[in-house]
């Protein structure tokens, strides 16, 4: 929840979807207590006191639950745009992980070329409330494979997986405090987008692995990799 507040301070919520799924779904009721977060003040407890069609009142508590814990490591996940059951699962469980930003990429081999953001930025605040954190991904606008590297230099690797180039063999050990992971398309690259991601510098090819994942798996695992390994 965004904003600023302070313990005793009433703070008024009139976002249409938070308040459906607080009444509808949760069916909050006056007197309950509830916890809120920002990535700037933490979680604190609140109550509600007022509930109406269009908005609901919480009274903010006395003391913050927990504060703001500034990860160590950034994670970012560029994945080719996947079908939208595949995409959303990847977006929730990345959020889960705590990653940074998500990119999805417009690949040759893409099954489609466009999503629907509201969905999945409601997806990502769901996957941080049940979750305990406190941060929501940024999700950036779908950008082709070739524009997405033009950023990069050899001092800014992207870990790109290549499971279907059977001579990649290294294995994904990340390091560094902000780790880039490019994940492609049902069916893997195009030959032209594998010449790309095997011949710029600002490439590290790398392996999840013996076996060919699907690339909802691949993007889920490359993140808890990075999430856990230092």
């Amino acid at each position: 929840m965004r904003g600023s507040w302070r313990a005793n301070d009433t703070l008024t919520l009139t976002d249409t979807e938070r308040l459906h799924h607080l009444l509808h779904v949760l069916r909050i009721k006056k007197g309950d207590s509830l916890r809120i977060f920002n990535p700037t003040l933490g979680e604190w407890y609140a109550t509600v006191v007022t509930i109406s069609r269009n908005h609901l009142a919480l009274d903010i508590g006395e003391k913050p639950v927990a504060l703001p814990v500034i990860p160590q490591r950034q994670i970012h996940l560029a994945c080719a745009l996947l079908k939208r059951d595949a995409f959303e699962m990847v977006v929730e469980k990345a959020t889960e992980l705590g990653v940074a930003t998500i990119t999805p990429i417009l690949s040759e081999y893409a099954q489609r070329r466009t999503l629907n953001e509201d969905r999945l930025r409601a997806i990502m605040v769901n996957s941080v409330e049940q979750c305990g954190g406190f941060e929501v991904p940024t999700l950036n606008t779908p950008v082709s494979l070739n524009n997405f590297l033009q950023k990069f230099d050899t001092n800014h690797y992207v870990y790109a997986a290549l499971e279907n180039e059977r001579d990649i063999t290294t294995a994904f050990m990340p390091t560094g405090n902000n780790i880039k992971i490019l994940i492609g398309p049902e069916g893997g690259w195009s030959d032209s987008e594998v010449r790309i991601l095997k011949t710029l510098t600002c490439v590290s090819p790398i392996s999840l692995g013996c076996n060919i994942l699907r690339a909802e798996t691949a993007a889920i695992v490359a993140c808890g990799i990075a999430s856990i390994i230092r």
